[in-house]
């Protein structure tokens, strides 16, 4: 079985470097696998402001728990 390390890793090819995009929520993350993505980046400021909450300790933490928080949506949407 090959990890996700590994597959991250293959991903870095001398002279055709892996881009991440940062996207913010699952429309963001849709649109740029199918615009041909290879990997996805977020992070929780983007998160926050695309849901109008500061960065930080401002996001409710049911929100911050909910599945389509903890990425498990991308494991069965990204190639």
């Amino acid at each position: 079985m090959t990890s996700k390390f590994d597959i991250f890793a293959a991903l870095h090819v001398p002279g055709d470097p892996v881009v991440l995009y940062n996207v913010w929520d699952v429309g963001s993350a849709l649109s740029v696998v199918a615009a041909g993505a290879k990997a996805l980046a977020t992070g929780s400021h983007p998160v926050a402001d695309a849901h109008g909450w500061p960065d930080g300790e401002g996001v409710p933490i049911d929100f911050a728990r909910s599945p389509m928080q903890s990425g498990s949506w991308a494991r069965s949407t990204c190639p």
